[in-house]
């Protein structure tokens, strides 16, 4: 299967999952459907935030609620914090792009990006799968891979200077609570809007995937990081 095929099977898989939902809660002869809920909604919770939003009409059953799952930041392990000592004051960047990026991220742009991220002088912790890592991009030394990364104490660390992000919504949020500029780097869905205003609130900025170069990548990075 491709990317899309992926994609729909999942969305597939969320929707029968509410409707086992309705079907265990209602009887045959009064069984809603699933679109017409949402319309019939009392209340309804969006995760967002009145400072992170554009200026929009909101009815008065609707209660913005980003940031809820933020969690108190606990001390990174200790094998990220041995990495990130070694940079010193420079400090060090976190790039995150969710778990979809695998299906849409190319050999190519992997080359770049980390030909962008050797030319920086903070350390880099990426996440992605080193079991799956193409064995002719050799990684800079300033730059870790790890297939698992606690994101939350990452970014309220007092070293971090710059969070590469697929711009999802509970990443921005945890990124504006610890006040982390960000580079977005949108794949699909609402990341491109979400990115849109991160860019318009001064929060970061944003490039495509396939516009990705080192030279571009490292540059904006750079100015995001230098930027006070």
């Amino acid at each position: 299967m491709d990317f899309w095929d992926r994609f729909f099977k999942k969305q597939w898989k969320i929707q029968s999952v509410y409707d086992d939902t309705i079907k265990e809660h209602f009887p045959d002869d009064s069984r809603p459907v699933l679109s017409h809920l949402l319309t019939k909604a009392e209340l309804w919770f969006v995760n967002s935030d009145f400072a992170f939003d554009f200026a929009r009409p909101l009815l008065p059953n609707t209660v913005c609620i980003g940031g809820l799952m933020s969690k108190p930041v606990k001390p990174v392990p200790q094998e990220f914090e041995n990495f990130i000592t070694k940079f010193g004051d420079s400090g060090f960047v976190l790039v995150s792009l969710g778990s979809m990026v695998s299906f849409i991220q190319s050999q190519e742009i992997l080359k770049e990006m980390s030909a962008a991220f050797a030319r920086l002088p903070q350390g880099v912790i990426w996440k992605s799968n080193p079991s799956h890592w193409p064995k002719d991009i050799k990684l800079a030394p300033n730059v870790k891979i790890v297939h698992w990364l606690p994101q939350n104490d990452l970014l309220g660390h007092p070293r971090i200077r710059l969070f590469v992000s697929h711009g999802g919504m509970n990443s921005i949020m945890e990124a504006i609570q610890h006040g982390v500029p960000m580079v977005g780097i949108p794949l699909f869905g609402d990341q491109h809007e979400n990115l849109l205003r991160v860019k318009a609130k001064n929060f970061g900025v944003s490039i495509q995937l396939k516009q990705i170069k080192a030279e571009t990548l490292a540059l904006k990075m750079k100015q995001v990081i230098e930027d006070k």
